[in-house]
């Protein structure tokens, strides 16, 4: 592990793509980090090919819009957006083509990782999925259909949402939001969040539904609270969590886990440059950024301002690499490669 302060510090060129990560490296949710415009700029500006790696559940076209809109990051920095809905897209899109044909003869484009309660992940694919799943297609989202629709609106009719939870045959984990309209739901406190969700994660578990995770963070930067302290907003992945420790079986898509690894080592990263196989990772999150690069096999750089900026803030030198390490251990990750406080170049 080397600490750096920018990415000139390192054989950059040496990589033929950068995946960087966009909350909590590009922004906090409210504002943009200094010199993250910069930084892709000068990266594009150099022959530097970056891709943007998201575990937000939405299309890479919207984010790619947001972006610009909110915190003035042009499309023209960066190659592509792939995200965690992009893959989960992917999936229930073989899902689909398999529940109207009742056969597969196309290669799956995206295997799921399944967990249920403390069992290590395993691979799970459409077909299999399908098989021992759907019937009629039916599913209750989570989320918001202005941010989801475009993930499963182009399958309907054969995969569908429903209100009926006794008709629902998995749940789609897309963003945090209230079960039903006007309920109160606090984003940023757990007991809000167990109190809301319980009753329909025990029913869900009653039934043995799967729940399919397109966002697999727990909590995200989100700001500032009033004291200066960084503030963090909770993320599907805590609701996909909660279902883990009730014995529930869910279904990750996104870092840290295997499909989005997959699908750009094999599809993104394999049209931008003959080497797809020299990919920086740039990311915030020991659980998905770190974790999830490591076991791909790739370099990776933690980024130290985002979602651990509260807990590492005021430690310098010796001590930092020792809370790096701690942060690693904590979460089952080997060591990042190299360790930067902004993203910066």
């Amino acid at each position: 592990m080397q600490l750096i302060q920018t990415l000139a510090d390192i054989p950059v060129h040496n990589y033929s793509v950068l995946a960087i990560d966009i909350f909590g490296v590009l922004h906090d949710g409210i504002q943009p980090y200094y010199y993250a415009k910069e930084t892709l700029e000068g990266l594009s500006r150099d022959g530097i090919k970056t891709i943007l790696l998201s575990n937000s559940t939405r299309l890479g076209n919207v984010l790619s819009v947001d972006l610009q809109r909110k915190f003035d990051i042009r499309p023209d920095s960066y190659e592509s957006i792939l995200s965690s809905g992009q893959i989960t897209k992917l999936f229930l899109t073989d899902c689909a083509q398999y529940l109207k044909s009742a056969q597969s003869n196309q290669p799956e484009s995206c295997i799921a990782t399944i967990v249920k309660g403390n069992n290590p992940g395993e691979r799970l694919g459409p077909v299999e999925f399908v098989q021992k799943y759907l019937k009629t297609g039916e599913f209750y989202l989570i989320g918001l259909p202005s941010w989801q629709e475009p993930i499963y609106g182009p399958l309907f009719p054969t995969i569908k949402p429903t209100d009926d939870w006794d008709a629902m045959e998995f749940v789609l984990l897309g963003k945090v939001s209230p079960l039903q309209e006007h309920q109160d739901l606090n984003y940023f406190d757990e007991k809000s969040i167990r109190e809301h969700y319980g009753p329909f994660l025990e029913k869900c578990l009653s039934r043995s539904l799967p729940i399919l995770c397109a966002n697999p963070d727990i909590w995200a930067p989100n700001g500032f609270h009033e004291d200066g302290s960084h503030r963090l907003i909770c993320c599907p992945g805590y609701i996909a969590e909660m279902y883990k420790e009730m014995g529930g079986e869910v279904l990750y898509f996104g870092k840290p886990y295997e499909s989005i690894y997959r699908f750009l080592l094999e599809n993104v990263a394999k049209e931008k440059s003959s080497e797809p196989g020299r990919v920086l990772c740039i990311g915030d999150n020991v659980a998905t950024d770190v974790l999830g690069a490591k076991e791909a096999e790739l370099d990776v750089v933690m980024i130290l301002g985002g979602i651990h900026a509260q807990e590492i803030s005021e430690i310098k030198g010796d001590a930092l690499i020792n809370k790096v390490k701690e942060l690693c251990k904590e979460n089952g990750s080997q060591e990042p490669t190299y360790i930067m406080p902004l993203l910066k170049y």
